[in-house]
């Protein structure tokens, strides 16, 4: 009972085992998509059984050659690491596939890709031994991160137990629950205030103990617009959309944004390219941030796009009414959309919560917040301005 109260499973059974390892106990027993515990090195996934499951960077590397998306452990590999397979009538389900080894037959567990295995110098659910094994085994591990509802919109939380930074701005070896903490993006960043190139961190030592990273361990898998970046020590930290993110200290407990907005550089990460400002008269309103495309003379997507960073966002009571009468999408399109540009999303992008996406009348794609389409305003010449709240325009709150 204490397992499955661990694993959080709907069932809790001695989990079956794959017709061709049937006969050893170390090998593959049930594995449920999603299934994790905590464990030493922090959360992993694991079986039903509470076995730690591994990936393996030959894999990745498609060190055999033979191209990606199988298994490079094979023979006597495979008893040593055997994979864990699926139970009859098994399915693919989110980021979990199904591939298939070498032998044209058997089928193996992957996540995001990476095939699924098992350690036979684990004798315990919890036990973590295969870690780092030739430096090409490391546990599997589910993403430190989820879209998370909260008072001002969904936004980019932490997940499960996390590497936590020393006083001193370094990776330290503790971890810490921080499921539900909010993750921030730096303008610093961006802009390379420190001047030694885009595509890192520009918040170190002390800055790194008052916005502690959100650090990647081995093997982390990528995906999506999320990616890996190179800190100045060395260290790995999680990014989305090429901006490192990052926790804030003065948040003590889950659903806390206190670090929002702080010297007017940090900011609520999201998965839609916007961000809030605390406006004077029309009090906290979404702006945008980030390189947005253009519209063009005739209402559609221009192939051109420019910084619309704290460009004020605006809704449309025509959408929310369906004046057109044609369902829940925009009804500004042509000479409107010249003078009320969308807030175009991209095919890389995904909708979480009240950020949601659709699709315009030109195949175009749009963020709407809470099933309102956003929209920019051709008469804000500047960032911050508010000039297109009137009539049937407001601008949008959180």
């Amino acid at each position: 009972m204490l397992l499955c109260l661990l694993l959080a499973l709907p069932a809790c059974d001695s989990g079956g085992y794959g017709s061709s390892y049937s006969g050893n106990t170390n090998s593959a027993s049930t594995f449920v998509p999603g299934a994790v515990a905590a464990t030493t090195l922090g959360t992993v996934m694991v079986t039903t059984t509470g076995r730690t499951l591994y990936t393996f960077e030959d894999d990745r590397n498609d060190t055999d050659g033979d191209g990606t998306g199988d298994s490079d452990c094979n023979g006597a590999c495979n008893s040593t690491w055997p994979p864990a397979t699926p139970e009859t009538g098994a399915a693919a389900a989110g980021q979990f596939s199904l591939i298939t080894r070498d032998d044209g037959v058997a089928q193996q567990w992957a996540y995001k890709g990476l095939p699924l295995y098992l350690y036979a110098g684990d004798s315990a659910a919890g036990d973590t031994n295969g870690e780092g094994i030739t430096g090409t085994w490391f546990v599997a591990r589910p993403d430190p991160f989820a879209d998370t509802a909260s008072s001002v919109g969904t936004l980019i939380a932490g997940q499960n137990l996390v590497t936590d930074v020393s006083a001193g701005g370094g990776q330290d070896n503790i971890r810490s629950d921080k499921t539900g903490f909010t993750l921030y993006v730096f303008d610093d960043d961006i802009n390379d205030i420190d001047i030694d190139g885009p595509g890192d961190s520009d918040c170190n030592d002390s800055c790194a103990a008052l916005w502690p990273p959100l650090y990647a361990d081995m093997a982390a898998t990528t995906s999506g617009n999320y990616s890996v970046i190179t800190r100045d020590d060395a260290s790995r930290q999680w990014a989305f959309k090429g901006e490192p993110l990052y926790f804030y200290a003065g948040d003590t407990v889950a659903g806390d944004v206190n670090g929002d907005n702080i010297s007017n550089t940090w900011h609520i990460a999201r998965i839609a390219p916007v961000q809030l400002f605390n406006d004077t008269i029309l009090g906290t309103i979404f702006t945008a941030r980030g390189s947005i495309h253009d519209v063009d003379a005739g209402g559609s997507q221009s192939a051109t796009s420019h910084d619309k960073t704290s460009y004020t966002l605006y809704l449309f009571d025509n959408d929310i009414n369906d004046a057109d009468g044609d369902g829940p999408d925009s009804d500004c399109n042509g000479a409107c959309a010249v003078t009320w540009p969308p807030l175009y999303a991209t095919v890389q992008d995904t909708a979480a919560g009240d950020f949601t996406i659709i699709d315009r009348a030109d195949g175009s794609l749009q963020w709407a917040y809470q099933g309102a389409p956003l929209y920019f305003y051709v008469g804000d010449g500047s960032p911050h301005d508010t000039n297109g709240v009137y009539g049937t325009w407001h601008a949008v709150s959180p």
